[in-house]
């Protein structure tokens, strides 16, 4: 029995050892990820100053309230979509934007001030006019954007793909399309870009969970990873158990499903198709537990850049995960795709 005891102890120290990610060993990796081409490293998010008639702008926008029955997920999806008042007849610019865990849709409305943002770059002549669908997630907000692994008729990945995005199509002019997210919204929207290219010229993320793998492990225990098999009831309720019903208990279930790894596979098998698609990623520099967002960034970051991607890249001092964070960066974001898909 001592025995037993001994080993346990000896390989759970060991894989301390490979994972743990000490403060020193944050600052070199960020150190060496600011020396990248388009990274950089700002030390005050400046807010916008807006107006106090900024939302009487609203009059050149027209918002609504839509509905998808959904044959995938079984749920009746709600979006809204954020158009101009009077559609011209051309092809306007389309932004999937993806909120985070267990928020909605409002979300980019009354927290990241989406029409104050948008109004005040359309204004100022920053950007031109485009058209911007905000979603629920579907699964009271806990969707992962995912088809989920452990239940049927939960299919949240392809409800965005073969549903929701041929109803915007068909209802909008809509030209080229990009998507982002905050948090999970983030991985939602690397995950379905990255693995539906060809409908995709951007993809961005605000501090999102970008590399699943790392919310638990260091990468390189990748492929003990692979093989590696989590019993849902070791989580008990909770977040835990509730990702593996989404992602699976096998390491390569996971995966599969990680913009971390998708950069990697898409990068070595489809180069030729890189040169017109375009990553935005942001994220604070206070970011980091207990999900280790900053750590996320600096991984994605460095394989973005080994493969070859076109990307632009953002660390904020100060900047933790919020939505205030993400308010304060939208305006970058949105005139980073607008110049890419216009």
């Amino acid at each position: 029995m001592f025995g037993f005891i001994w080993w346990v102890t000896l390989l759970l120290l060991i894989f301390y050892l490979l994972t743990g990610t000490s403060e020193n060993k944050i600052k070199r990796k960020i150190e060496r990820t600011l020396t990248f081409p388009d990274v950089w490293y700002r030390e005050k998010m400046v807010e916008w100053e807006w107006e106090s008639e900024a939302l009487t702008f609203s009059k050149d926008i027209k918002i609504r309230v839509r509905y998808i029955k959904s044959f995938c997920t079984g749920e009746n999806m709600r979006y809204i979509v954020m158009s101009p008042r009077v559609l011209k007849e051309k092809k306007y610019p389309c932004i999937l934007l993806l909120h985070g865990m267990r928020d909605n849709a409002d979300d980019w409305l009354e927290r990241a001030k989406i029409i104050e943002n948008y109004e005040g770059l359309l204004h100022s002549g920053k950007i031109g006019e485009m058209i911007l669908v905000m979603p629920d997630s579907g699964y009271n907000g806990e969707s992962w954007y995912s088809d989920f692994i452990k239940r049927k008729s939960h299919d949240y990945e392809s409800y965005f793909v073969k549903e929701l995005l041929p109803k915007i199509k068909s209802e909008y002019p809509v030209g080229s399309i990009g998507i982002a997210g905050f948090s999970m919204g983030g991985h939602g929207a690397l995950k379905i870009a990255l693995r539906n290219i060809d409908e995709f010229k951007a993809a961005g993320s605000f501090a999102g969970a970008i590399s699943l793998i790392r919310l638990a492990v260091n990468r390189r225990v990748m492929r003990v990873i692979r093989m590696l098999y989590v019993p849902q009831f070791i989580f008990g309720e909770g977040d835990g158990r509730h990702f593996v019903q989404v992602f699976g208990s096998w390491g390569y279930q996971i995966i599969k499903q990680d913009p971390y790894s998708l950069i990697k596979s898409y990068g070595r098998k489809n180069p030729h198709k890189l040169k017109d698609k375009y990553f935005y990623l942001s994220v604070g520099d206070e970011d980091k537990k207990p999900y280790l967002m900053l750590q996320q960034w600096i991984d994605v970051v460095g394989r973005l850049k080994k493969y070859g991607f076109n990307y632009n890249a953002h660390l904020y001092r100060g900047e933790s995960h919020s939505w205030n964070y993400v308010a304060k960066d939208l305006p970058n974001l949105l005139k980073y795709f607008y110049d890419k898909l216009k």
